[in-house]
């Protein structure tokens, strides 16, 4: 009878689990989704200005209600009685309705002086765009709340439910306003989406929301939170802010072109990510017997590697073959810059493994020294190199910062698992897929073989060598995630 439960209870945990990941990296694809109806209906200059203004949004949401959303998953299992977890969430909830309306107002005032440090076109004004930038970013934190808080208590519909209605909200609002409205009808939508949801929350609240800031909870939370706000501005940083030091030296076109590569590089991020939470939960358990389990452990960083390696190739080939997907031959730009790009995003992905490593062994201190000197290089070499180089200068600067940041994390994370890392296949591909995209480009400008047909040679070439030299690997590790599963 035990057995049986044990093996409901798994089952539950399973369905639970795939029903977070689905919504979990659904919520990113709207952007993806809406890409055709951006290119369409906004100019492009509008869609390079859009691209700086979303950024915006995304660097205000770490300040809002300074960053006590993120305490909502650490503080939530403090409280073990239902009564304290409701008061939990209703401090929480209340202290960002104050703290961002009065942030709202403070920004009214010195938000255009601020904005115009960050964008120099004069094409782009604070009245409405940035301040609507700035409202977005503030509003989405009691969406992010709200989510968190039903995720902790797994009420896997519920937290579906509120996926769905803001995915539809979303989509549907953006779709119908950037049609009629173009650029501000856009970020009028975003802050709409945000504002309707709120609402959507306080009905579906309703029985135990009340407006209460619990003084004790609260400096927990702050105590927590702010602490975090100088790594997330970092992190912030390293992602975004190449696209401000770029728009002082190019028109908002060209940042619109920089835009949409970084776009597509996302789904790179995307994919790393999917790929870590999928052999995580193995690693960590063969961390702890690192000796006895290092074939293992070999098996599932060769089958990260070759998937996603696969999935870069793949994503050069659609990038290049974009003219059948666009019909604004402006855009078509973005093709010799992409091959380019996807080199730091891949090396990034890459670090996923051995960032893993150090997680485990709560090496916290560690990973953010790591990045704080990432990004230090990266700004380094984009204020060395963006006047002259522009977006190569960019793309140039990040392969520097996350080469180094790899060869960091590689290094201190084989320290920690002692093991025999069979890095003739871990390093083999991807110095051959690395090589290939630098000769592939070379071949283009010397050549002048198109891209569209690199990128078929390209992916079919990793092919072969991932075939070849993983095959038996990733067999071995898709059996295993199933068979856990």
């Amino acid at each position: 009878m035990k057995s049986i439960n044990l093996n409901e209870q798994a089952k539950s945990a399973t369905h639970s689990v795939v029903i977070f990941t689905i919504f979990t990296f659904l919520q990113p694809i709207i952007s993806f989704v809406l890409l055709p109806i951006y290119l369409k209906y906004l100019t492009i200059e509008q869609y390079g200005a859009y691209t700086l203004l979303i950024t915006i949004s995304s660097l205000i949401s770490i300040l809002g209600g300074l960053n006590t959303s993120s305490s909502v998953v650490p503080l939530y299992f403090r409280n073990d009685k239902k009564q304290s977890k409701s008061d939990f969430l209703n401090t929480i909830f209340s202290f960002n309705i104050i703290f961002n309306i009065f942030l709202s107002i403070i920004f009214l005032i010195i938000g255009p002086y601020i904005f115009s440090i960050f964008i120099s076109d004069k094409n782009i004004s604070f009245f409405p765009y940035g301040y609507l930038a700035i409202l977005t970013g503030l509003s989405s934190q009691f969406f992010v709340i709200c989510l968190t808080f039903e995720k902790n208590e797994r009420k896997v519909y519920k937290y579906a439910l509120i996926q769905m209605i803001f995915i539809f909200l979303s989509v549907c609002l953006q779709i119908v306003f950037a049609i009629y409205f173009s650029l501000e009808g856009v970020m009028w939508a975003r802050f709409l989406s945000n504002i309707l949801i709120f609402f959507v929350l306080l009905y579906l609240m309703r029985e135990n929301f009340r407006f209460f800031i619990d003084k004790k909870t609260i400096n927990t939370s702050l105590k927590y939170s702010i602490s975090l706000i100088p790594f997330l501005l970092i992190f912030w940083v390293g992602r975004y802010a190449d696209r401000f030091f770029l728009e002082k030296y190019v028109s908002l076109a060209e940042i619109a072109i920089y835009g949409l590569m970084m776009t597509f590089a996302s789904l790179i991020t995307l994919c790393s990510e999917a790929l870590a939470n999928s052999v995580q939960p193995f690693l960590f358990e063969y961390y702890s017997n690192p000796k006895k389990n290092e074939k293992e452990i070999n098996n599932l960083y060769i089958f990260f590697l070759s998937i996603f390696i696969m999935f870069c190739a793949v994503l050069i080939f659609c990038v290049s073959n974009i003219s059948f997907i666009l019909s604004n031959s402006k855009y078509f730009d973005i093709v010799p810059y992409f091959w380019l790009a996807i080199v730091p995003s891949f090396l990034n992905g890459f670090q996923f493994l051995f960032f893993n490593i150090l997680t485990y062994n709560l090496k916290s201190k560690l990973l953010s020294l790591i990045q704080f000197f990432s990004v230090g290089t990266q700004l380094i070499f984009i204020y060395l190199l963006v006047a002259d180089y522009q977006v190569y200068g960019l793309i140039t600067a990040s392969i520097i910062s996350n080469l180094f940041s790899l060869l960091l994390t590689v290094y201190f994370g084989t320290r920690e698992i002692k093991i025999d890392y069979d890095f003739k296949k871990i390093v083999l591909p991807t110095s051959i897929f690395i090589m290939s995209i630098f000769i592939f480009i070379f071949t283009h400008y010397y050549y002048k073989i198109s891209f569209s047909f690199l990128g078929s040679i390209l992916t079919l070439e990793m092919t072969i060598v991932i075939y070849i030299s993983a095959k038996t690997q990733i067999n071995h590790s898709v059996k295993k995630i199933i068979k856990k599963k």
